[in-house]
């Protein structure tokens, strides 16, 4: 496991990344969980591994379930329509243009309903 460690060295802030271990001065130190956790997953057939955000996580384990795919079937799509970049990166776009996709239709299909911000950008800006 990964952890961050972020520690102010008079009065300037620095961070550094360890493979498990602690730096040797803990005195103004304060640790920090990585939010990007390592799975692993076969795709066709080979173990490999990702690094995800839990939310990338959660929303590609919805999508699978959305489309009847186990999560191996589903990233081993993604691998295969990849054009350049690693496997992680190509499963965040994945699931980025999945969730911009329907909120795009969504817009389509009631273009009267406003988003919260956008209303509330509305009234902001008037000046009755």
């Amino acid at each position: 496991m990964s952890w961050i460690y972020y520690s102010k060295n008079g009065g300037v802030g620095f961070m550094h990344i360890t493979n498990g271990q602690s730096p040797s001065d803990q005195s103004e130190i304060r640790a920090l969980k990585s939010p990007v956790v390592k799975r692993s997953i076969v795709v066709a057939g080979h173990k490999t591994s990702v690094s995800l955000e839990d939310a990338f996580w959660t929303g590609l384990k919805e999508i699978a379930g959305h489309h009847h795919l186990t999560l191996s079937d589903m990233v081993a799509g993604i691998d295969a329509d990849r054009q350049h970049g690693n496997l992680s990166s190509a499963i965040r776009l994945f699931v980025l243009d999945f969730y911009r996709r329907q909120l795009s239709e969504l817009k389509a299909a009631a273009p009267v309903v406003h988003d919260t911000m956008g209303a509330a950008l509305v009234r902001f800006r008037r000046t009755d």
